[in-house]
């Protein structure tokens, strides 16, 4: 028993590792998407878990230092490419929650709605999900205080369930890291942009 419990605290490690995460969509215009993802984990956590920090930090730049590792990937995808590759992954790899998350929609000419279920990225794992939420109570201490952050960036945001900044760019939601081992997940964060500023429906940029 004592192994089984061990072992299933290890299972969480991938998702309690990423201790802090900032994930943004930077949606520049009609042409491409830039994915900013900015990850810390806390040193004790890292060594733990084994990997290089190349492993952790593929296709990124990685900083090791004595509190933490820092990780951050960016990557710029043109628009079409973005859209056809969120379809693609819908239903693929379970073991891959934050992508099967995400939807990306078309609306029209000029507007993309984008949608993160956080329902989806329990579900997907499977019935290790429940095990490992058996065990959750165990780590609430190393989650406490730890989030995970998305942000959509656009020449404009029509709507969205989470935070809407001051000049209408951007919406944000911040997703406690507890949250997600819980047995009611977080609602979806659902944002519908513009890729154009319109002036008076004539004049867009």
């Amino acid at each position: 028993m004592r192994r089984r419990l061990f072992a299933l605290m290890l299972s969480l490690l991938p998702l309690a590792g990423c201790i802090d995460a900032d994930l943004t969509l930077d949606f520049q215009g009609e042409q491409a998407v830039e994915t900013v993802l900015d990850l810390r984990i806390g040193r004790e956590l890292f060594d733990l878990a084994g990997k290089s920090p190349e492993e952790m930090c593929k296709g990124g730049t990685a900083t090791v230092g004595v509190e933490a590792v820092t990780c951050v990937q960016r990557r710029t995808t043109p628009l079409d490419e973005f859209i056809a590759e969120a379809e693609r992954r819908a239903g693929a790899d379970p073991a891959d929650r934050l992508r099967n998350a995400a939807r990306v929609e078309r609306l029209d000419d000029r507007r993309l709605r984008v949608t993160l279920d956080f329902a989806g990225m329990t579900d997907a794992a499977g019935p290790e999900a429940a095990q490992a939420r058996q065990v959750a109570g165990l780590m609430r201490a190393a989650l406490a205080g730890h989030s995970l952050v998305f942000r959509i960036r656009a020449p404009r945001i029509e709507a969205t369930t989470g935070t809407l900044s001051a000049d209408g760019k951007a919406a944000e939601m911040v997703v406690p890291l507890a949250a997600l081992m819980s047995d009611s997940a977080p609602q979806p964060f659902v944002t519908t942009l513009a890729l154009k500023s319109c002036w008076f429906g004539l004049f867009c940029f």
